[in-house]
């Protein structure tokens, strides 16, 4: 529990040209160079990318004119920043890396100071890390990546199975050129040996352990572990559980009006597959197909009707519909298209977007509390609210936000399917698309 208390950020700012570092936190210690008037940080990413930095600034007048808004100020175009989000007791997100390049747009100044939020453009963490030239070009590979992490500030930690592939292996110096970047460097390490890495916790260890590691894994690891350790439960009236990979879901808004199949009474036939048909250009006969979903094994249910080549030519079809005199009807035929392998492949792009609208996306926001090793493509249970939003869900977003003595995480989760999971015995199953059932 200690882990996830005084919660913390660390902002860097740096002129490339000059030089000049400014390191704000919410310390007013001189020896830590800090700064009392940063008063938000906000980090986004979507689909694993750092997609959006912004920091919230309230500085006194006098403060604000004098150090600030001066020539050499933090907020010029061009700048660099790092920022992360964590706990004094070590916990933190990875840092995010951007750029100034609107030289202090959203900041106000009135006769009490300078207030607002700035905005910076996201850019690569190479901004910051420079190959050393001390990197060791005798010893092993596994040398070479100690001295990357001991030089990033982190500790290594090798996979079992990525630890002996390297194991004797010489230092690959040839990708070691000092005018690299290091992380350019881990790049083309992990993709010559095939290994997957990652800076942050590491999914070998206890969660909740506050170390930051350099963990480089081979992909058939990264591949075990994705659905094990990175999978955390979300739990509404729940507390932290770190021997359970337990954290406490704060609230839970379903999300979008076109994605509103949440209390739908029945789901959309459409999603257990449509059927349609088209003309063989070949042999001038209908032909007809079936689009499932990814997910789903058995057969469309349904029929379609005796169609023949007339029926295109004089638009003579019957339009979209669905039979409700069967019990689990699931199919839809559609228009009519060209004849031959255009019209084929036209067809089917059609029933496959039905299947597609059919199985609407289940969204939902959680917000919880900070949890700066939580990442976006993992994969999350959501417990407590019932069997309409219970289930397993893919994290598509997600923002952490920083305020003095507060730090929240906010994610948008998604899953396919019109149903809500069902659990029973006390466990989720899950199918292939990821859906409780």
């Amino acid at each position: 529990m200690s882990v996830f208390t005084d919660p913390v950020a660390q902002v860097i700012m740096k002129n490339p040209v000059s030089g000049k570092i400014w390191k704000w936190t919410e310390s007013n210690d001189p020896q830590d160079f800090g700064y009392p008037f940063l008063t938000g940080v906000s980090l986004s990413y979507e689909q694993k990318r750092l997609s959006a930095i912004s920091i919230n600034v309230d500085i006194p007048y006098e403060e604000g004119i004098n150090q600030i808004l001066t020539k050499e100020s933090p907020f010029s175009v061009r700048n660099l920043i790092q920022a992360r989000i964590g706990y004094a007791g070590g916990l933190f997100t990875d840092w995010a890396v951007g750029w100034l390049n609107t030289g202090g747009d959203g900041l106000a100044i009135d006769a009490n100071g300078v207030t607002g939020t700035v905005n910076f453009q996201v850019t690569t963490n190479s901004a910051f890390y420079t190959m050393p030239k001390g990197v060791p070009k005798d010893g092993t590979l596994a040398d070479q990546l100690l001295y990357i992490a001991e030089y990033m500030g982190l500790v290594l930690f090798l996979g079992p199975k990525a630890r002996e592939s390297i194991s004797g292996k010489e230092s690959l110096w040839v990708f070691a050129d000092c005018t690299a970047t290091v992380l350019e460097t881990m790049k083309n390490i992990c993709a010559y040996q095939n290994f997957e890495w990652m800076v942050g916790p590491s999914p070998y260890k206890e969660a909740g352990d506050a170390t930051n590691y350099l963990t480089v894994m081979t992909s058939e690891e990264a591949h075990d572990l994705a659905d094990v350790s990175m999978r955390r439960k979300y739990v509404m009236r729940g507390s932290i559980d770190i021997s359970k990979n337990q954290y406490p879901l704060l609230t839970w808004s379903p999300e979008g009006a076109a994605f509103a199949t949440w209390l739908a009474e029945t789901p959309d036939p459409a999603a257990g597959g449509v059927a349609g048909y088209y003309v063989d250009g070949a042999s001038g006969k209908v032909e007809d197909f079936q689009v499932l979903p990814g997910d789903l094994e058995s057969k469309v249910v349904g029929y379609l009707p005796e169609m023949e080549p007339m029926n295109f030519e004089y638009n003579q079809v019957v339009m979209d519909r669905i039979r409700d005199q069967e019990e689990k009807a699931a199919f839809l035929f559609g228009q009519p298209v060209k004849p031959g392998v255009d019209g084929k492949k036209q067809a089917e792009k059609k029933a496959a977007n039905m299947v597609q609208a059919g199985s609407a996306a289940q969204i939902g926001v959680i917000a919880t509390i900070g949890i700066p090793h939580e990442r976006c493509e993992n994969l999350c249970d959501v417990i407590g609210l019932g069997v309409v939003y219970d289930g397993v869900y893919d994290i598509i977003k997600l923002t952490h936000t920083w305020g003095p003595g507060t730090f929240g995480s906010t994610l948008t989760v998604r899953r396919s399917g019109t149903g809500g999971g069902e659990r029973g015995d006390g466990e989720q199953k899950e199918t292939k698309g990821g859906q409780a059932t």
